[in-house]
């Protein structure tokens, strides 16, 4: 069990702290035995709370929309791309179908976008913009 190691060595450091602190046994009372439980009990649950903290971090994944891996140095295939205007002016999008027949997979998801294109045809393609983000490049004599 994962837990019970840090626990055992927890409670057992201190308990070796409290014995120093310890009155002769005739003179402690019930109150005196629940406070050094509840005391024990409390320092094991602080120590299980830090070591979960310290689980979960090192488990952190990636945030969304950011890379889990460095796409660096694959080019996207000038024949693959189109431009298509857009309310924020003329952008280029690349043919899904077209970028995997070029060799290129696992493309990031969250390049993926729908669009309505010149022929009012609604189709999914990947975002040029995004895709450079994520460290893809253009294939050079094309420029868009």
């Amino acid at each position: 069990m994962p837990i019970m190691k840090p626990l055992t060595g927890l409670v057992a450091a201190a308990a070796i702290a409290m014995t120093g602190m310890a009155q002769p046994a005739q003179a402690a009372t019930n109150q005196d035995l629940q406070r050094l439980l509840m005391g024990a009990a409390g320092v094991a649950a602080l120590g299980y709370i830090l070591h979960q903290g310290k689980r979960n971090q090192a488990q952190a994944q990636p945030a969304p929309g950011r890379p889990a891996h460095s796409y660096r140095g694959e080019v996207l295939p000038a024949q693959c791309a189109s431009e298509e205007r857009t309310r924020n002016g003329w952008q280029t999008f690349y043919d899904p179908y077209c970028l995997t027949r070029s060799g290129l997979r696992n493309l990031p998801a969250w390049c993926e976008v729908r669009i309505t294109d010149h022929r009012n045809a609604r189709r999914d393609v990947f975002d040029g913009a995004c895709l450079q983000q994520a460290g893809y490049e253009p294939e050079r004599g094309r420029h868009r």
